[in-house]
């Protein structure tokens, strides 16, 4: 996949691990979690307190 862009808003997860995107743009707010894969050239990360991003793999 070429770009990922995704938000959540409030709970709630996004299990993207078996996902690699050359870029992403995520934004989490409230308890909300998202795990990916694989991020091979940038992210933009927007991240609230309490939210979670996890990348796997970067480059």
């Amino acid at each position: 996949m070429d770009r990922l862009k995704a938000s959540i808003s409030g709970s709630g997860d996004l299990d993207a691990r078996k996902l690699t995107v050359r870029e992403a743009e995520f934004e989490v707010r409230g308890s909300a979690g998202i795990t990916v894969g694989r991020i091979i050239e940038k992210s933009v990360e927007k991240i609230s307190k309490g939210a979670s991003l996890k990348v796997l793999k970067r480059g």
